[in-house]
């Protein structure tokens, strides 16, 4: 079983199928959603597809959590604090609600909310701090730009998953684990 190149079609077919319904759901008026944006299923397709690779990554389809942190924090080069946010606010209430936490405290005690724009680079992943202690940080999001994010940490020539994954014995043989979980093959 050619398992580099399932996994080559897999991530194909995924990065193509992210970008193309994140600006769908996200867009302008041109992307054919009538500027009525639908963030939180944008934000569920990444999430979704992050634990997909982090699953191939890591070689286990359990512990997600934890899959999950390896892969923000080795693969898109995200620091441990914005990776336990990330985490903390979205995956499981996202996942499991369909909606994300609105107030999420991470380790320090520090209280974060989140807000989203839909493609603003400059903005993307900043932590915008209030003085009060009342009051929660503000994680923003760009929803665009962390579509584009995961496509990169998956196609990037030098350090994406798919480059590391065709010079990396060990990342082959967890691939192929979970591809047999998932699809016996």
């Amino acid at each position: 079983m050619d398992y580099l190149k399932i996994t080559n079609e897999i991530a194909r077919e995924r990065c193509e199928s992210l970008l193309k319904d994140v600006q769908y759901c996200v867009g302008d008026e041109n992307s054919g959603n009538k500027g009525w944006p639908t963030p939180f299923p944008a934000l569920l397709y990444c999430f979704a597809t992050i634990d997909l690779f982090a699953s191939f990554y890591m070689g286990r389809m359990r512990n997600n959590t934890n899959n999950m942190k390896s892969y923000l924090t080795n693969l898109m080069g995200y620091d441990e604090q914005l990776t336990d946010n990330l985490v903390g606010i979205f995956r499981h209430k996202l996942v499991h609600t369909a909606q994300p936490k609105t107030f999420y405290k991470n380790a320090d005690g520090q209280i974060y909310t989140w807000a989203y724009v839909h493609c603003n680079r400059e903005k993307h992943l900043t932590i915008q701090k209030h003085t009060d202690p009342e009051e929660a940080h503000t994680l923003w999001l760009s929803i665009i730009d962390f579509a584009e994010d995961i496509v990169n940490s998956i196609r990037d020539p030098h350090k994406g998953y798919l480059h590391k994954l065709g010079k990396d014995a060990q990342l082959q043989l967890n691939v192929s684990k979970v591809l047999t979980e998932l699809y016996g093959v």
